[in-house]
């Protein structure tokens, strides 16, 4: 279940389970302003035609076009997230396990729907965006406050990204590097589960804890998970 932003990481989870599994069984619950407003639309909808077992389901606040946008295999329901709309979007929703993303009002009302409807919240597992925000301007306030320091030192590794260059320790995450030279990468769990910030290793070592959504053949490319990897050597980087 998931609003807004917070469709990143459910995406990469399903793309990953849809990917690697067969018979996935999936409800992939989405609230939105409208039908506009759906990111991942087009690949959603080609992985709800692909896969039988993936049941794509969409709450909107609105309708802004009068012409069909989605497959006979998705359902949508208008209005906001209810304990009578989730029954119809999800009829088994209670023998489910329950991964919960978006904003902190969104999360707070489908907790207490769930609260409402009985449902074991031992089987809710949420990613908090606030708590990610603050983990990530954090992680930038440390890597530059240690910019000076591990240029000086024997023990940093120098990430290389096009133009820009910074130092890090081995302690220091590929993450951290990309987030305190400013560049855009999306990481919205931060623990290597959702893939949303993959990105490929040109030269140089790296470790990574965590390959959880790569294929072989990605890995084989040097693709990584920049939250979940850390530097060995000097290393160039493309996002």
């Amino acid at each position: 279940m998931s609003a807004g932003c917070g469709i990143t990481p459910m995406y990469s989870m399903s793309r990953y389970l849809t990917d690697s599994q067969m018979d996935a069984d999936i409800a992939f619950v989405h609230s939105a302003r409208s039908e506009a407003d759906i990111i991942f639309k087009s690949s959603l909808a080609t992985m709800a035609q692909r896969h039988s077992r993936f049941k794509l389901r969409y709450m909107l606040e609105s309708i802004t076009t009068e012409t069909l946008w989605h497959g006979d295999e998705v359902l949508h329901d208008i209005g906001r997230l209810s304990a009578k709309s989730l029954l119809d979007l999800v009829p088994d929703f209670a023998e489910r396990t329950v991964f919960l993303c978006g904003p902190e009002p969104y999360m707070q009302a489908v907790k207490r729907l769930l609260g409402e409807l009985n449902f074991d919240m031992a089987q809710l597992h949420h990613e908090s965006f606030a708590t990610a925000v603050k983990e990530a301007q954090h992680r930038v306030k440390q890597a530059e406050i240690q910019a000076i320091e591990p240029a000086n030192s024997s023990s940093s590794f120098m990430l290389s990204i096009g133009d820009r260059k910074r130092a890090l320790t081995p302690e220091q995450s590929l993450l951290e590097g990309i987030e305190a030279e400013g560049l855009p990468i999306i990481a919205a769990c931060r623990s290597g589960v959702c893939g949303a910030c993959k990105c490929q290793v040109l030269e140089g070592e790296t470790e990574s804890s965590s390959t959880m959504t790569l294929t072989p053949a990605e890995i084989e490319a040097g693709f990584v998970l920049a939250c979940s990897t850390k530097l060995k050597s000097d290393i160039t980087l493309s996002l």
